[in-house]
């Protein structure tokens, strides 16, 4: 998890299949943030829908409702000082440990029916491969969530 500063910057690379695009891991240090965009001309509910960080497993699932309106942004905080910077519609809580690694992860979104909708892959070197992982999908058990393989 992020626990130091690099100077080093990441490489990253990101395909959607919505309109709703993952436009950033802010992963340096212990203040991190994701940020998605609605690039689409109609408003998006994305309520039900979960963010996930595949190295750490862990995940953030967007309230009940919650709409994302065109050309709009909203920002999911982790990491230090996190809880100072929820507001609601256009910044969200999700923990406040770390949850990006800082030499290279992939952000996974999914629609509520656990179905991969946009990634976002970054490395500390040379150009991250999309591909290189196969699709996921998010499946909810008794042991919470697991990210499988499509």
């Amino acid at each position: 998890m992020a626990s130091t500063q690099f100077a080093e910057p990441t490489v990253s690379r990101s395909r959607s299949r919505t309109s709703i695009e993952i436009t950033e891991v802010w992963n340096w240090g212990w203040a991190e943030h994701v940020r998605l965009t609605n690039t689409g001309d109609q408003p998006a509910n994305i309520g039900g829908w979960v963010l996930a960080a595949f190295k750490e497993k862990r995940v953030f699932r967007f309230p009940a409702g919650y709409t994302l309106q065109p050309g709009a942004t909203v920002t999911i905080h982790s990491g230090s000082n996190a809880t100072l910077k929820q507001n609601p519609p256009t910044d969200l809580y999700w923990d406040s440990e770390p949850i990006w690694a800082n030499r290279g992860d992939m952000a996974l979104l999914f629609d509520a029916a656990g179905n991969e909708q946009a990634r976002y892959v970054y490395t500390m070197r040379g150009e991250p491969d999309l591909d290189a992982e196969p699709e996921k999908r998010l499946v909810e058990d008794e042991f919470g969530f697991q990210i499988a393989d499509a």
